[in-house]
Formats: structure tokens, sequence, C-alpha cells
């Protein structure tokens, strides 16, 4: 199994094609200068020209109550803006679960990425996290697919192992951890290859799918550095997933970020600055664009109004504020002339009439937005993000439930329907109420064909806009069937 990093490396010492050492960043002087890390000044993805986060400082720099954790691999044993071997920050805890033991080599992916969401801040030290306060769980997955597999809902509250194996399941019991924002910045392809599928390529997609189901969580990947249009890939292609593309300093997409369908918001992804034995280096790349999106989320979730949070706080809610407030993004940025190839896939996905493209997150919208509460629109979400038969015969029909809900705020005509011929719906229209009405959700049948030739894959495509409602949204949602 390969993990497909979202990353550019670019020392100090060191000269590279992918990035160029930024200049001095000069604040913005409606900020007040509440933080003494020395490289703050370094940090421009922070500002206007950013993603505009210390403006969302004036209102919040994070909550104790809302915990970010942190899935990544190869975490720097010693680093003062990372502290997970401890070392005492003031502001935060830290809290570091290894199933790898990977210390000092020469790549620290994990603190690196780390330190832009939640940096040890206003230490006199280093850069400045996106959050101040929140708890950090930080998981070093190591390698193996496995571990990603099980580390994942083990994040996420879950104990993914068989409960008839008492030693296995007691171990994983102790491992569990609950946070409310969960950061990733790496992507396996094969696990979802569709070229030849079999149960086994869903395994991680069930597993995320029972740990993502309540609604609750909110998941932050990175959509990978490879160019180029990304869609079956995991975790991205689960709807829960929100997945960050990069920008660069100029606001054009960065030439190596991943485009596609499944790109929900662009965030600054090129000289990041991040501390690493003692110095200041740069990188760039979604790696880095994505703990900056998940710490913006804590910011969000720090001020959502708390006698709705345990009801009303979901990540259709997160996702929907991060879009309606970011800022938009033209055609030219999003898509500029990198490669002649990709630039026209780029173009024939987000620069058609129909085309719903990403902009550039401003957290400061993202907050103010958060603090007003629940949106007064529909926002679709499901029990089952894939239906899968667990024998298939060929031709033969198989039938599936699927539970559909309304998480918003308002009432919303639904519509689903499927491209896939051998895919039928009991009932593709009906209404359903707000989160908060009687009729907020409905179960609905599928049905489906199998064939000769093996594992099949489809898409239900669910659409909502509002009803009597002066807001245009129109909400989507994607559930997988696999047969």
């Amino acid at each position: 199994m390969k993990l497909l990093l979202g990353f550019c490396l670019v020392l100090l010492l060191s000269a590279s094609n992918c990035s160029k050492q930024p200049g001095i960043y000069r604040d913005n002087p409606h900020v007040p200068d509440s933080t003494n890390d020395p490289y703050l000044d370094q940090q421009w993805y922070l500002g206007p020209e950013g993603a505009n986060v210390k403006a969302a400082w004036e209102i919040t720099k994070g909550a104790k109550d809302v915990t970010l954790g942190i899935l990544d691999f190869i975490f720097e044993k010693d680093n003062r803006d990372f502290p997970i071997n401890g070392q005492t920050c003031s502001s935060r805890s830290y809290e570091f679960v290894s199933q790898n033991g990977n210390y000092d080599l020469p790549l620290y992916h994990g603190s690196n990425v780390a330190q832009i969401a939640a940096a040890c801040t206003n230490n006199g030290f280093g850069i400045a996290g996106v959050n101040w306060y929140s708890p950090v769980i930080a998981y070093d997955i190591g390698s193996h697919h496995m571990v990603v597999e099980k580390s994942i809902p083990l994040l996420l509250g879950i104990n993914p192992c068989d409960a008839q194996d008492s030693n296995a399941f007691k171990e994983c019991a102790q491992l569990v951890r609950n946070v409310d924002v969960l950061s990733t910045s790496f992507t396996l392809k094969e696990k979802l290859d569709i070229s030849s599928p079999s149960k086994d390529n869903f395994n991680l997609f069930l597993y995320a799918e029972k740990a993502m189901s309540s609604g609750s969580k909110v998941w932050v990947a990175a959509a990978g550095n490879e160019g180029t249009s990304m869609e079956l890939v995991f975790p991205n292609a689960i709807p829960p997933v929100i997945t960050v593309g990069s920008t660069n300093r100029t606001g054009l997409r960065w030439d190596r970020s991943n485009f596609g369908r499944r790109v929900d918001i662009m965030a600054p992804g090129e000289d990041i600055a991040y501390m690493q034995r003692g110095s200041l280096v740069y990188e760039g790349g979604t790696s880095f664009s994505s703990p900056l999106v998940a710490g913006i989320v804590t910011l969000m979730k720090s001020v959502y109004p708390k006698e709705e949070r345990e009801k009303y706080w979901n990540w259709k809610v997160a996702k929907y504020l991060i879009q309606k407030t970011a800022r938009p993004m033209s055609c030219a940025q999003l898509c500029p002339d990198y490669n002649t190839f990709n630039n026209y896939k780029c173009q024939d996905i987000w620069c058609g009439d129909t085309a719903t493209p990403p902009g550039l997150v401003d957290a400061e919208a993202a907050v103010k937005a958060a603090q007003m509460g629940l949106p007064k629109v529909p926002l679709i979400d499901t029990d089952k993000y894939l239906l899968i038969a667990d024998n298939i015969i060929p031709h033969q029909t198989v039938s599936f439930s699927l539970r559909v809900f309304n998480r918003g705020g308002a009432k919303g005509r639904v519509n689903i329907s499927s491209k896939h011929a051998n895919i039928s719906i009991n009932q593709s229209t009906f209404d359903l109420d707000a989160i908060t009405g009687p009729n907020a959700s409905i179960n609905i049948k599928i049905e489906v064909k199998t064939s000769y030739w093996g594992l099949q894959l489809g898409f239900i495509d669910i659409k909502a806009e509002g009803i009597n409602n002066n807001d245009p949204y129109v909400d989507r949602h994607e559930v997988w069937v696999a047969f």
C-alpha cells in the first residue's frame, strides 16, 4: 500500500522549482499583535491575502472543549512547537499515540503539518497555530494500511476490533479517542481502485462510514499533489470528508494541487512556514492546506452556539459554512495554464455553466457565520455512504434501505436519481422538514440488478433545495452502490 503525501519540501538552504522562500509579511494593522512567536511575520497564509486567520482571532482563538485530531506519521520527538514528549505548553494539552514508533527520522511529516493547525502558540518560539487553545491528539499511523483502517475509527470514538476477540478488543479500547475535528494529509489511491473492484477495496470506506454516520464529527483531508483530477481516492471520495486543495501566494491554484468535483475548498499551500529541529523551514502542498482548514473548523465550532452544538453541529453545517463564506475564485484562478491537458480537464470540471467550483477559505467570515448557528437551508445526509451487497448472484435483484436526513435549518424538497441503468429508486422526490421538525428524515428503498461481470460500482445523487426559502442554495449529496 502506498501513502501519497501532500507536500513539496523546501529547506532554507536549498533551491527548488516547487516553491520559493517567502518575503516578510506586514501585519494587518487592525489585528492586535497578541502573540510573541518570532516567526509570525513569516506566516503570510494567516493574513488577509491568505486564509484571513488573524482577523478571526479577534473573535476566537479556540476553545478547550473542542478537540483536534491529527492522523499522520513520523512525529519529531523534541519539537517545542508541537511537544509530544512530555514537554509542556501553557496554552493547550498534547497527547501522542503511536502505533509505529518512528522517531528522529529525516522526514517529520506528522509534526510538520500538525503545527499549522495547532502549534504551541505565544510561547516565544517558532510559529503560531491557527488554533491556540484546543487540545490535540496526534496519532502516528505508521505506513501499513491496517493501521490506517483502525486508527480512523479509533480517533472518531469507535472500537473497530472484533468483539469476539476479547484481547484485541480490549487492546483497541485503550486506544479509542473522541475528537471533534480530524485532519489527514494523505491519500490511498489503490484502496478504491474501481478498475477491478472487490469488497476488500471498501474496508476503509466502511470503517469511516461507521465513524462518521453520527454526523457530529468533521473530517478534513488533503486533495493530494499530482496536479490532476482526483475522484475515486480514499478518503476524499467519502461524502462527509471536506477535501482541501492548495493555492499559491498569488491566489492561483498551486500547480501541483489536485482538482476535481470532490475538492470542496481551497486554502494556501505554498511557502508554509513551520519548525523542524529548531529551525524555520518552508514547504508547499495540500498536506499543509488540510490542517489549516481543520484549524479553522475548530475555531468555528468554538463559537457555534452551545445550546445548539450538541444537536445541530455536524459535518454538513461545517462544510456549508466553509463553502458559503469562501472568497470566489475565477476559472482562470482555478485552472491556470500549468499543463495544457490537465488545464482542459480542470476547465471541464470547474468552469461550466452548471459547475460549483470551490472558493478560497476565509476564516473570519466562516467564524462569523458559525456564530449565527444552524443555517437556514436544507442540508442532506444519509445513514450510509456505501451500499454493498453481501452475496452477489448474477442477474438477481438486491434491495437496500437508505435513510435520508435533513440536517439543515430549512425545509427542503429532495430529488434522488442515478445515472446507472441497473439502479432504481422507489421514491425519487419528497419533502423533508428542517432538522428541528418531526419529518426530518425518511426511509427509501433502493434496488439494483446484478450482472455476470463481477462487482459493479454506481452512484446515487441526492439534491435538495429550500421550500419557500429565498436562499437559492442547492445541497448535493452522494451515496456509493457496490453490487
